[in-house]
């Protein structure tokens, strides 16, 4: 929502949820996300034996080999193919390529300096350089994670102002329910 509040939206299962830090991967490659700082609850619809819901907590998503992601890298993958603030993501990436890109670290730098430096000049610098880290990641699969080199997507001119800075602060920076309510109860001078 544009509000800086996050929803967990409905989709199709199976889906991936991450309990502590309230993150879905829908079976679309969708990342949902619900930011309110509490587990997210979701039942199965539908009636038949094929649809489950699978919880995992965060320590085992970011412990297992194959996984191995942490709550940056699946925002990361938010950004990339899109979540509840942006459906679009980086046209052209696949489910594979952020999860990918996201296992390389490039989740944990750009939430690191989203967080750290903030919207402005020193984000915008520094987006400059994580760009440039990406599409030589894309282009030469040098730390392997990548099923295949990235040339075209590398080139992509979408990539020139990924991500949009707007919707990475929203996820760097959540405005949640225990926000909006420790500054509610302060008295006004």
């Amino acid at each position: 929502r544009e509000d800086g509040h996050s929803e967990v939206r409905s989709c199709s299962f199976p889906f991936f949820l991450l309990t502590n830090k309230d993150l879905m991967l829908g079976s679309n490659g969708k990342l949902l996300t619900g930011n309110n700082g509490h587990p997210v609850s979701a039942t199965a619809t539908g009636g038949t034996d094929t649809e489950h819901t699978y919880t995992y907590t965060s320590s085992a998503i970011a412990s297992n080999p194959t996984v191995a992601l942490s709550q940056d890298g699946l925002i990361l993958i938010a950004l990339l193919r899109g979540g509840d603030y942006d459906t679009v993501g980086l046209p052209n990436c696949g489910p594979n390529v952020a999860h990918a890109l996201a296992r390389c670290g490039f989740g944990e730098s750009l939430l690191n300096a989203a967080r750290t430096l903030g919207k402005g000049g020193r984000l915008e610098t520094f987006l400059e350089s994580w760009r440039a880290e990406v599409r030589q990641e894309l282009k030469t699969n040098a730390r392997g994670f990548l099923n295949s080199k990235k040339a075209k997507l590398a080139q992509s001119k979408e990539l020139n102002t990924f991500p949009n800075i707007e919707i990475l602060m929203l996820y760097a920076r959540p405005v949640t329910s225990e926000f909006h309510s420790s500054y509610s109860s302060k008295p006004t001078p």
